[in-house]
């Protein structure tokens, strides 16, 4: 009986490394301490001891599983841009890592920049809106290769932009489903291009926000 509680106890704590989450790492201490709990009267010292150690090593392993949860990208540090003729609030740089449309969506609804928390994907037209052919150019690399492109106010951009404008694409079927794409924009030559709404490959985000001014 003692070497099976004690082997019984060790298999709880080996399970703890393999779980996933902080919330299955919770729901097993619950039945390690089920497992103590039942305990009879009758329990042995040596019993007790070996209990004991399992519940020790669980607990210092809880801040290991903590840092399996997953982690949004982080983003550098930002300014921001309003253009004077829209009165919008831009980041000064986009979200440089790859990311599909709902994920955009999600970086930028979930942005506190600036003191405020309303930030949000922009639809094509404001996108279009900033796009500006006789600015100086400035160069992004991406895989590589050197792009130059145009756009107010400094603003610093990594790859294509998403925006929060839906759109069909070619393989979409005629009917109510709604549209397997959405639009970004190329500030290399100005063209809206619809892709893949699960299509991450070198898509940004720039966040953008009404101002009041």
């Amino acid at each position: 009986m003692v070497l099976y509680t004690f082997f019984a106890s060790m298999y709880g704590v080996v399970q703890l490394f393999m779980l996933p989450s902080l919330s299955r790492t919770i729901q097993q201490r619950g039945i390690l301490f089920g497992f103590v709990a039942g305990m009879s009267a009758s329990t042995s010292v040596a019993m007790l001891v070996e209990r004991g150690c399992a519940l020790l090593l669980l607990a210092c392993c809880l801040p290991l599983a903590a840092q399996d949860s997953p982690a949004k990208p982080k983003t550098k540090p930002m300014g921001v841009w309003t253009d004077p003729a829209t009165h919008l609030m831009w980041t000064n740089r986009d979200i440089d890592v790859d990311q599909d449309w709902s994920m955009a969506m999600e970086l930028c609804e979930s942005l506190r920049w600036n003191g405020r928390a309303d930030w949000r994907l922009p639809t094509i037209d404001e996108l279009q809106g900033i796009f500006d052919i006789e600015v100086p150019a400035r160069t992004l690399v991406f895989e590589g290769r050197h792009f130059d492109y145009h756009i107010k106010g400094g603003i610093i951009l990594t790859g294509r932009e998403w925006s929060s404008t839906l759109a069909r694409m070619n393989r979409d079927r005629p009917g109510p489903s709604p549209p397997a794409g959405a639009l970004t924009f190329n500030f290399t030559g100005g063209e809206q291009v619809a892709f893949p709404l699960s299509d991450d490959q070198g898509n940004r985000a720039l966040c953008v926000r009404p101002s009041e001014e």
